[in-house]
């Protein structure tokens, strides 16, 4: 039967871990999908981990727990930290219940852009980065690893205020393709809580895609405000020379870091322009 939550359902890794014993989800994973469970663990369990991405020793202890609270056992009697069939199924039936507005105890995050109305005890931030890691690297639009960037990395390791959780996601800039920006927007789409942060950063190729993601943010989901975008030496010159380096009102504020003098590609930044309200800071002053 196919997954029924919104957090859930239509995420082939976890569509497969639903119903193919060999499909399990262990520790070591990384990806869009563990992030999703982690979310899910604080959720129901009340669980304290970072939404980092990485299905680490902080999560598999999550995963325990809350199989030990739900008497979920494997095929030895034991509980593990095998995100299986029967973990799966538990885990999207409370979350399902959450997204409607029941089940008992535990943490609730609203996925309907309503957390005013649901009294939980913290807030969730949301971090995207976009790299300069263009297409050319094979790179464009895809996942990246905590620590395959340093400010990716920082904003990994970035402590949120106490009590607050975090959701850290990169993807490798592209000048040709929007599977980034459109895999950040169903992230932001799945999990924003209004009550948190909202923060993107992007350089090079990746300003680029930070910049149509707000836009795509302002068209189809208006009410969400973007509270930094930091856009750093947006592409430009010979490879984008009509690049639109408008920012929408969507964005409450605007970091604009540019060095106008052009790399050895013919790339330059370039001040901001646009309804939203950016600063720009010229690097060659």
């Amino acid at each position: 039967m196919a997954l029924q939550s919104q957090l859930f359902g239509g995420d082939p890794q976890l569509e497969a871990a639903a119903v193919s014993d060999p499909a399990h989800i262990v520790p070591g994973a990384r990806g869009p999908h563990v992030a999703k469970i982690q979310l899910a663990l604080i959720q129901v369990d009340g669980a304290t981990i970072a939404q980092d991405s990485i299905y680490g020793p902080a999560t598999a202890a999550a995963v325990r727990a809350f199989k030990q609270k739900r008497r979920i056992l494997n095929f030895q009697g034991q509980i593990d930290d095998i995100v299986g069939k029967k973990t799966m199924a538990a885990l999207d039936q409370e979350v399902l219940a959450r997204e409607r507005g029941g089940g008992g105890g535990g943490l609730l995050l609203n996925f309907k852009f309503d957390p005013l109305l649901i009294p939980i005890d913290f807030k969730l931030h949301v971090l995207i980065y976009f790299s300069g890691v263009a297409d050319k690297d094979n790179r464009g639009g895809t996942l990246l690893l905590p620590g395959d960037k340093v400010v990716l990395n920082d904003m990994t390791t970035f402590t949120p205020p106490q009590g607050d959780v975090k959701s850290v996601t990169g993807f490798g800039g592209s000048l040709v393709t929007q599977a980034g920006v459109e895999q950040a927007f169903a992230i932001i789409q799945g999990v924003r809580d209004r009550r948190g942060k909202l923060i993107i950063y992007g350089f090079s190729a990746g300003g680029v895609n930070s910049l149509a993601l707000c836009r795509r943010l302002s068209t189809r989901l208006p009410n969400i405000k973007v509270d930094l975008l930091v856009t750093v030496d947006v592409a430009g010159g010979r490879q984008t020379p009509f690049l639109d380096r408008s920012v929408p009102s969507n964005v409450l504020l605007n970091k604009n870091y540019f060095q106008t003098f052009p790399s050895l590609g013919g790339s330059f930044g370039a001040p901001a322009t646009g309804p939203g309200n950016h600063k720009d800071i010229n690097l060659n002053s």
